[in-house]
């Protein structure tokens, strides 16, 4: 797909253009693979105004963007809604990094200093991995730091997951969990539970991010039961910040929690997001030896074609096993 190209005009006068470009360049894929058309578009002051259309329904975004106050997103949704939550995720997650200027990402890591200005000696730092693969668990994971083992852990080289080979993150997950397995928690969802759970979540009027939120909240309440005197959490940003605290138990509620976009610059954030993705690629490898099926990472047209060959040779039940089937690939593959 060709590049959205947005010119400096009056009103995106305070907005990154590059980032904007680069950020629907990515992103808009990921949207129309998930059954969002993109009908059109407009330049809004500050940002962007993107109309899709879904199963009939109008969803809006407006995209604001500055290097001050980094990305926002507005929806024209107001009520819970789950084709809303996904377009949002897709957009609000994971998109920022890559694009920032030398300078704009000096001022971000400032502003991270900032917040571990809070003085945090001991804190814990979350993510997930296979929320956006159709294939295979969804797994959130979390990791205790303190100042004393800062240093070993910048050594091994850890940064965001999705930067790191499959073969770089298994090394370094064998040696966090042989040298700080106090430190690690990991909560599994594999397809199957994940399926039921968010059947049950729908049915309650909740989402995804109700699912998202109760995997962390496990990851933070387990650490938190270990030996050290944790501080706070910093949770790699994936919705409001309110399904997270709504998720947590007394203990979880009794530290700061800190929810935010480029969570993985932060090195426990960042050790988190290793090990989740270890864990998840180890159960996709599992599943493809059981099925003897090479099951792909994400959401694409690969991913189509290896759901349509495999529901042809143990069919739509078992893909609850192996699959997310709430994900737009299972409709279009019922539909063929």
């Amino acid at each position: 797909m060709a590049a959205f190209v947005f010119k400096r005009s009056d009103d995106m006068q305070y907005c990154s253009i590059e980032y904007l470009n680069k950020l629907l360049d990515k992103k808009l894929p990921e949207a129309i693979n998930s059954g969002f058309q993109l009908d059109t578009y407009k330049e809004i002051p500050y940002g962007i105004q993107l109309f899709f259309i879904c199963n009939g329904t109008k969803y809006i975004l407006n995209l604001y963007y500055t290097e001050k106050k980094g990305l926002k997103i507005v929806s024209n949704i107001k009520k819970p809604d789950e084709k809303n939550d996904i377009l949002t995720s897709i957009f609000s997650t994971n998109t920022i990094e890559a694009f920032f200027t030398a300078k704009s990402k000096q001022k971000n890591n400032e502003a991270l200093l900032d917040l571990s200005g809070l003085n945090f000696n001991v804190w814990i730092g979350t993510d997930e991995s296979g929320k956006g693969d159709y294939f295979g668990p969804l797994v959130a994971a979390g990791f205790i730091i303190d100042k004393k083992i800062v240093r070993e852990i910048e050594e091994l080289g850890i940064k965001d997951s999705k930067k790191i080979t499959d073969k770089k993150i298994s090394d370094i997950a064998a040696y966090l969990h042989k040298n700080f397995q106090d430190r690690i928690s990991i909560c599994e969802v594999p397809p199957d539970k994940y399926n039921q759970l968010y059947t049950k979540m729908i049915g309650q009027k909740m989402n995804l991010n109700h699912l998202l939120a109760w995997a962390h909240a496990r990851v933070i309440e387990n650490l938190l039961a270990r030996k050290y005197k944790v501080e706070g959490a910093i949770v790699d940003q994936f919705g409001n910040e309110k399904y997270i605290k709504e998720a947590l138990m007394e203990r979880g509620r009794e530290v700061t929690i800190i929810q935010r976009p480029k969570g993985e610059e932060d090195l426990a954030v960042a050790t988190a997001s290793v090990l989740a993705r270890e864990r998840f690629v180890i159960r996709v490898n599992e599943l493809q030896e059981r099925y003897g099926i090479v099951f792909p990472k994400g959401a694409g047209q690969a991913v189509t074609a290896t759901a349509e060959k495999f529901i042809e040779k143990y069919g739509k039940i078992e893909l609850e096993k192996v699959a997310k089937v709430h994900f737009k690939i299972t409709e279009n593959v019922e539909k063929r």
